[in-house]
């Protein structure tokens, strides 16, 4: 991670396109061959960073000192806003069809997810079921996060998929938020029935945390 934080300090520096010709001269003439840190520092001199620039970003603490130095670049991105955005939208009036969501990856799926409103209806989460098909993704992180609205929302239709998750995956990042929820919202029987058929299957260390937290 430093070293990429680094290189992205570099090219912030001198701009996408010298930094590219850069890297791109750097790899047809040290193709096949070692380089030693002090080699690439008078490389990175004489081709790309003089010495005044070389030491504006401070590249010596980068390349020798301990941690990351304060001139971090920060890393930029309106994904989330984007997806903000169409939360937003949703709750505004916004048919859940028309949401802006093709291009979406697991994380703009998760963080969906996770910022939905908490109170929602029998009828707004089968729209949003029907939708996106919610309660049958295969990621487990976007599921443990719908069943943390299933449970709460009591969307009895997302139930059977609970139990088979439950069943099938031993993490206790994802057990205990969904045992606790159940838990939570009056459903402790479900939960000690499915913990029952599930518990077998368990490692040691999510027993003893679930057996703790259901009184097993």
């Amino acid at each position: 991670e430093k070293g990429y934080f680094f290189l992205r300090l570099v090219e912030n520096t001198v701009g996408r396109e010298k930094f590219d010709a850069f890297l791109k001269n750097y790899f047809q003439g040290n193709a096949f061959k070692v380089m030693t840190t002090e080699a690439f520092i008078n490389h990175l001199k004489d081709n790309l960073l003089n010495n005044s620039l070389y030491d504006s970003i401070n590249a010596d603490s980068w390349i020798y000192g301990p941690g990351l130095p304060e001139n971090l670049p920060i890393p930029n991105s309106n994904k989330f806003e984007l997806v903000n955005a169409q939360i937003e939208d949703w709750k505004n009036g916004t048919d859940v069809k028309k949401l802006e969501t093709n291009d979406w990856t697991s994380h703009e799926w998760l963080h969906f997810v996770r910022n939905l409103p908490e109170n929602l209806s029998f009828s707004q989460m089968q729209n949003l079921d029907n939708a996106f098909g919610l309660t049958k993704s295969g990621n487990s992180e976007v599921l443990a996060a719908w069943f943390q609205h299933t449970i709460k929302n009591n969307y009895v239709p997302a139930n059977a998929r609970m139990k088979e998750f439950l069943v099938s995956v031993g993490r206790r990042k994802f057990l205990t938020p969904t045992y606790s929820a159940l838990k939570s919202f009056g459903k402790l029987a479900m939960a000690k029935e499915i913990y029952k058929e599930a518990r077998p299957n368990y490692h040691s260390v999510s027993r003893q945390t679930m057996d703790e937290l259901l009184g097993f």
